[in-house]
């Protein structure tokens, strides 16, 4: 058996009819089996993988998978996937020949088109200009970068992306501005990260008003009379240790005439610290 004893059983002859085995064998009787019939390893027997037409056979139910976890590539394959909860994108996917025509047709950047023209783009540095013309795009230079000159229908998108991005997440007025300034140029554009900040529905219904930011100092009291008041302290672990195994030091200092004082210790216990100071003090 399965726990190791030998146990003596009668045998029989039947005649069987199953998926699995047909004909007739000797089978082993038992008064309480787990099973009706059990069916070992033995010749004839065919695979579970190999049986065929067994919702067919007789009096026997229908296969039924069944399993205890469901794995993400299961669940994908079943439709069962639930999206992840994200922030809703933001349609800025332009092409650059898209760019290109809107800046064009902006009369705003007419007149910074017409002087980007009239410097070669290779030398447009040496020559101190301002704005160039580079892959068909209007750039503002900036030291050594340079910054796209954004036209009018895309300049709410900059500062929505800039300001309701999933990586800005409603940053106040001065990070939204520095990181339009980073990558975009614009007039007045500062202004209007202002007024876009300032009227977002969701920073009005969530950022606290009249907040304190920073806690006030308060007046720290004149210690007059000596050891009133002490500042105690530890320090360490030292290392290498000393001589006798003194790796911490127990520093005090008395806050009205400044007069320090310190112990090495070999561990910072509460028994050990407290004896320190009653011996500082005797």
């Amino acid at each position: 058996m399965i726990d190791g004893t030998a146990k003596e059983y009668p045998t029989a002859m039947m005649n069987i009819e199953t998926p699995f085995l047909n004909g007739s064998i000797e089978a082993v009787c038992m008064d309480q089996p787990l099973y009706n019939v059990l069916i070992g390893n033995r010749p004839g027997v065919r695979d579970h993988m190999d049986v065929t037409g067994v919702a067919a056979c007789a009096k026997l139910p229908e296969v039924i998978e069944a399993q205890a976890v469901v794995t993400r590539g299961q669940a994908q394959k079943d439709g069962r996937v639930k999206p992840l909860k994200v922030a809703e994108s933001i349609d800025c996917e332009l092409t650059t020949a898209e760019i290109i025509e809107m800046q064009k047709q902006d009369k705003s950047l007419s007149k910074w088109c017409q002087e980007a023209q009239e410097v070669d783009t290779e030398d447009a540095y040496k020559q101190n200009a301002r704005f160039e013309i580079k892959n068909g795009m209007l750039w503002m230079k900036k030291e050594v970068e340079r910054l796209l000159v954004v036209p009018v229908p895309l300049r709410e998108k900059v500062m929505k992306l800039a300001h309701d991005g999933i990586m800005s997440r409603h940053q106040g007025v001065k990070k939204t501005y520095d990181k339009v300034v980073a990558y975009f140029f614009r007039p007045g554009v500062h202004g209007d990260v202002v007024r876009y900040c300032h009227s977002c529905d969701i920073c009005q219904r969530t950022v606290i008003k009249g907040k304190v930011t920073k806690t006030p100092l308060e007046k720290m009291p004149l210690i007059e009379i000596p050891f009133q008041r002490v500042a105690v302290d530890l320090v360490g672990p030292i290392a290498p240790v000393t001589d006798k195994w003194n790796r911490y030091i127990l520093t005090m200092m008395d806050y009205a005439t400044r007069y320090p004082e310190a112990v090495f210790l070999k561990s910072i216990e509460a028994e050990t610290v407290a004896e320190a100071l009653v011996t500082m003090f005797s």
